[in-house]
């Protein structure tokens, strides 16, 4: 922002829940009721920005694998998260891969859910180990609809369906390499499906003194997994993000003319078009906006009170890629947008600049709703219009 000031002392952050967030450590810590998740590298602890998300819930409970006896022997260990405690499964070679299913990990909505969780390497677990999360239709057909596999020997991610991995430490808690695994499938009307999570993956007698860790598992609405939510004896829900300014002197706020701008990781394809850096009168009606659309691309749109909307648009860029764009505006003048340093966009109207009397960050700006679901490292407000050289420079990503 153009005032030097901590983003706390200028925004109202509304968030009614802890969060989990990526500390510098390596470790997970719980970011406080109102207060910013600010986000750091999990590997090298570089700063990436604060975290804005929507409303979440962990369906599952407790939202790590089950202590068998009979299958495993399990002792606590420590946890990637702050002042939690992770369990050690260790194989007893007594059956079949056995299956783990937590409370609440089944679904018969027609809805899009992800299966997640975050494992652990026992570095003393022998050659051959593996872990697996699947998920299992059961009506109207049996099928596996969607599985990832970790192999710990060589730390490649294979399966099918829809899936995805990340490391989060290369020695975490215990010595092992960390990995979050996911899958995620798309339930059509009349289908359950369920989930099963296998700590050690490996069958019958094979299995015995192979071991892993877990830290965390997961079950939630959308097509990746959103930031962790621990639950114990029942499901748990995250509250959103709200990340707003109500008094806009706090930033200069010049109603003819400013720049405004934002550099965030580029979000998953949302449902509806989502704001990353919005300017107006907390309506639909009058409001400017740098946003990401259902295509992935950059958007950035004007629209007042009885006039038609303007909107500039740039190309889809990568999800979790790195984007900077820049907005420009005047009265009597186009709208103009430079994306991670490109070309100008510019509107062919001249645009109504819509009465503005707020501000949000990550989200549409009606109490702050609609969550981008992303990290924002910079936004900022100038409050005179930049032209096109210096737009061009502002939005280029730096090295």
């Amino acid at each position: 922002m153009l005032v030097q000031k901590p983003l706390d002392q200028i925004l109202t952050i509304l968030r009614s829940t802890t969060k989990w967030a990526m500390g510098r450590n390596g470790l997970y810590y719980s970011a406080p009721v109102g207060g910013l998740a600010a986000e750091f590298d999990s590997i090298t602890g570089t700063a990436l920005g604060v975290s804005v998300d929507a409303t979440a819930t962990n369906r599952c409970w407790p939202s790590i694998c089950k202590a068998d006896p009979v299958y495993y022997t399990v002792t606590d260990v420590p946890s990637i998260f702050t002042g939690q405690t992770a369990r050690k499964f260790v194989g007893r070679g007594t059956g079949g891969a056995p299956m783990n299913p937590a409370n609440g990990f089944s679904s018969s909505a027609a809805e899009t859910v992800v299966a997640w969780g975050i494992f652990e390497k026992d570095p003393g677990t022998p050659a051959g180990t593996s872990s697996q999360f699947y998920l299992y239709r059961t009506i109207p057909t049996t099928a596996i609809v969607g599985s990832a596999n970790i192999n710990w020997d060589t730390g490649t991610v294979s399966g099918s369906g829809v899936r995805g991995s990340k490391i989060l430490s290369n020695s975490g808690p215990n010595g092992g390499v960390v990995v979050l695994i996911w899958t995620a499938y798309t339930i059509q009307a009349g289908e359950t499906v369920n989930v099963y999570p296998h700590p050690v993956a490996t069958n019958g007698a094979g299995q015995t003194g192979q071991s892993v860790i877990n830290h965390h598992l997961q079950f939630e609405t959308g097509l990746v997994p959103s930031p962790p939510i621990i639950t114990t004896t029942a499901q748990a829900t995250r509250s959103g993000d709200t990340l707003m300014i109500t008094d806009l002197r706090k930033i200069a706020f010049n109603q003819q003319e400013g720049t405004f701008y934002v550099d965030c990781i580029v979000p998953p394809r949302p449902a509806t078009t989502r704001s990353l850096f919005e300017v107006g009168d907390g309506t639909l009606n009058n409001r400017m906006y740098i946003g990401s659309d259902t295509l992935g691309q950059i958007v950035s749109v004007m629209i007042a009170s009885g006039q038609s909307a303007v909107t500039l648009t740039e190309p889809a860029k990568p999800i979790g890629s790195r984007v900077r764009a820049v907005v420009s505006y005047k009265a009597g003048a186009p709208y103009r947008m430079s994306v991670n340093g490109g070309a100008i966009r510019t509107s062919i109207a001249t645009p109504v600049i819509p009465p503005c009397s707020n501000l949000s960050v990550g989200g549409i700006n009606i109490n702050g709703s609609n969550q981008a679901n992303t990290i924002i490292s910079e936004s900022g407000y100038f409050p005179m219009a930049k032209n096109d050289a210096e737009l061009m420079a502002l939005s280029a990503v730096p090295a």
